[in-house]
């Protein structure tokens, strides 16, 4: 409690970084109001282009010269258009990749609602099963909420210590190996934009198989980095993965219901909504919503 009160107030003195966060959820929240008038996509890319530049400023070093190295190839583009005699639409620059970046902020909601937790005073398990038990949790977890698995699972792993080897390449690799089948995650709503005639349903039952398989190799990877240190893991607890199955679920049942819907759509609409009902069951719901509008997207 006393860090969302902190959290709160940051936000009070820092109105820039609200702006930012309300202009981030505007976009996520016109996205699929598409559906009734395209002219909902071009508010909502407005709306990430005043987030990020009102973020230019906390942006690192590396993201700026990213961010002028593409906008200036874009740019570049869109001159050479001009000079062949081509036009160029300035609404579609704006809708360009709007489905894909609502859906990254859709699916970042699960991460007020996912996020597993040691028991106070519970101690990492060791040995084989343990390996076992933390690859499966840092992918299935990060399948579902992404990057935020890592840190979770490795600041309880790390328990002020620095994690071993053995330990990064487990979380690393097991996360990594969720973006085959993984619909939350980047690489499949890029494969699903841009690849003509992509199934979700295919695209899933392939990579779950190189996911496995992957995932075997990782286990026998990190059990030989281990024989010389001790492989402190992850309790995974089979009640935590309820999310990760209801959303997968929902999605395939949803798409299967309603094909002409995109598969962008239905998470963008579905990860928030299943956020917000969690969090009413629980009985919190503007203290969370808050804290991670305000903190949770702007960087």
């Amino acid at each position: 409690m006393s860090q969302g009160n902190s959290v709160a107030e940051t936000m009070a003195v820092n109105p820039v970084q609200s702006v930012r966060g309300v202009s981030v959820l505007l976009g996520v929240v016109c996205t699929p109001m598409a559906l009734w008038h395209e002219g909902f996509l071009v508010f909502a890319g407005l709306c990430y282009w005043l987030a990020c530049g009102l973020s230019w400023q906390t942006m690192s070093r590396r993201n700026r010269l990213q961010a002028l190295v593409l906008s200036g190839i874009g740019a570049g583009a869109a001159l050479l258009a001009l000079l062949l005699g081509n036009t160029v639409d300035l609404s579609d620059l704006l809708k360009g990749n709007i489905a894909l970046i609502s859906m990254l902020v859709a699916v970042s909601f699960l991460g007020l609602v996912s996020q597993p937790d040691l028991a106070e005073g519970e101690r990492l398990p060791t040995g084989k099963r343990s390996i076992l038990g933390t690859l499966l949790g840092v992918h299935f977890f990060g399948a579902v909420i992404n990057l935020s698995a890592l840190f979770i699972l490795g600041d309880r792993m790390s328990q002020r210590r620095s994690l071993s080897r053995a330990q990064v390449v487990a979380l690393t690799r097991a996360f990594s190996a969720a973006a085959f089948w993984s619909p939350f995650f980047a690489a499949m709503g890029v494969a699903l934009t841009y690849a003509p005639e992509a199934r979700l349903s295919e695209l899933m039952f392939s990579g779950a198989a190189l996911a496995v398989a992957a995932l075997v190799v990782i286990f026998f990877t990190v059990r030989r980095l281990s024989e010389h240190e001790r492989f402190e893991g992850y309790p995974l607890r089979l009640n935590s993965l309820w999310l990760p199955s209801l959303l997968a679920v929902a999605v395939l049942v949803v798409h299967y219901l309603y094909p002409q819907l995109s598969i962008l759509f239905i998470i963008t609409l579905s990860a928030p909504l299943i956020c917000l009902l969690t969090l009413l069951f629980r009985g919190k719901v503007a203290a969370p919503l808050r804290g991670h509008i305000q903190a949770g997207w702007p960087i």
